[in-house]
């Protein structure tokens, strides 16, 4: 018999989110036969649908994810709780699928004359892994310069997992910092739907 588990947790945006475990996080479990912790928002409470396909036979099955009755919240301050998570994880997730495919973009650009400046863009809208750490002293230093994709993909759910340790609304401070990281996540994604259109055209 095969089981189904689900923390009923988003899906993990990138390899990055999963939290290692160690003394600080002991539970008692069995060592190797625990799920793992991904740093990713809660689900919202709704329907889901489990799909199961093997071949060409598809298996589908419904789920209600329904909120601990003991939790004590206002609808509107849970759906303003819930719409903005979201919203931010999803953000997140397309960031760093741009991030992936610039890299890739970059790879197939290597070698082709006369593509300097738009890998260089590429460079620094998806550094490499000695690159990003280039950039991360750089950005200590400098405000002005432009984060890449993989930074704003972390901002977007780092703001997204501030509004998770409690079922409360979010604060004035946590909308804040969520705009602010939309709204540098944006700039940095219309940047990137520029260069990949320039590189479009070296083709």
């Amino acid at each position: 018999m095969h089981r189904f588990s689900w923390d009923l947790k988003f899906d993990p945006v990138s390899p990055a989110d999963l939290v290692p475990a160690g003394d600080e996080e002991a539970t008692g479990a069995v060592p190797g036969r625990t799920y793992p912790n991904y740093n990713v928002p809660w689900v919202p409470p709704g329907r889901y649908t489990v799909r199961l396909k093997v071949g060409r036979v598809t298996k589908t099955q419904p789920i209600i994810v329904r909120l601990d009755p003991r939790v004590r919240i206002a609808p509107d301050a849970l759906a303003s709780l819930n719409t903005l998570s979201t919203t931010l994880y999803w953000e997140a997730v397309a960031a760093h699928r741009a991030f992936n495919e610039a890299r890739a973009l970059a790879a197939a650009l290597a070698s082709r004359s006369g593509a300097d400046a738009v890998r260089n863009d590429l460079e620094q809208l998806a550094p490499s892994g000695a690159q990003r750490n280039v950039q991360a002293l750089r950005r200590r230093g400098s405000a002005a310069t432009t984060p890449s994709l993989d930074a704003v993909s972390n901002a977007l759910q780092a703001a997204a997992m501030a509004m998770q340790s409690a079922e409360a609304a979010p604060t004035a401070a946590q909308a804040a910092a969520a705009a602010t990281a939309r709204t540098q996540a944006r700039r940095v994604m219309a940047r990137w739907v520029a260069v990949k259109a320039r590189a479009a055209a070296l083709r």
